[in-house]
């Protein structure tokens, strides 16, 4: 199940099932995709963030890989909000639950209530790798959001060989005192895209 999800969906879902069962496990078995949807909902989340953190640890341990911009490991961080699909999900081996009580409702531009989930991610701009993802509730801050890329970071620079000079870029809307303070504390550097008249007490 793991390595059809994996797999990218080119062609209809029928047709890519068929194919990878026929190329990849070699066997003549026949699923539906009522049945793939459901084997899907058993595939905890938490694996593809184990993948992905093996992944991007393999990558930088061999540095003379890594492309760097004057030295510096360029780092971008950026949220936007995704419309979900309102639809019940197990919430254990007994209950259920509504996944708009999980990430929240919001309104479209018609007025018309839908499930709307906050996401963030912490992005190496000159690698093409994200190294977190977030995927929050609607009422989430991005700053809050920001800390745990930042926090996700550290851990993340521990469990490597070698170590960079990373460099975090905000666009508007991230910038604050404790989201400065906060990378001042970790000796994080950052830059952040702020209006002319900000922090004038700072100067």
């Amino acid at each position: 199940m793991t390595l059809f999800m994996l797999n990218m969906v080119n062609k209809t879902m029928q047709r890519e099932i068929n194919d990878f069962m026929k190329n990849v496990k070699k066997r003549s078995d026949s699923y539906d995709k009522s049945s793939i949807s459901k084997s899907r909902l058993n595939i905890s989340p938490a694996l593809f963030i184990e993948l992905n953190k093996g992944l991007i640890e393999d990558v930088y341990e061999d540095k003379e890989e890594v492309r760097l911009f004057k030295n510096l490991r360029l780092l971008a961080v950026g949220g936007t909000n995704i419309d979900l699909p309102n639809m019940t999900i197990p919430k254990d081996k007994k209950q259920t639950e509504d996944i708009k009580n999980i990430y929240g409702q919001h309104s479209n531009q018609k007025g018309k209530l839908g499930v709307t989930s906050r996401t963030s991610i912490l992005y190496d701009v000159e690698n093409n790798l994200i190294l977190d993802g977030i995927l929050g509730s609607i009422y989430s801050s991005e700053r809050s959001m920001a800390i745990e890329h930042i926090n996700k970071l550290i851990e993340h620079n521990k469990n490597i060989k070698e170590k960079y000079n990373d460099l975090i870029i905000y666009d508007r809307g991230y910038p604050s005192i404790g989201l400065i303070a906060y990378h001042l504390k970790h000796n994080v550097d950052c830059l952040m895209r702020v209006k002319s008249n900000s922090f004038l007490m700072l100067r």
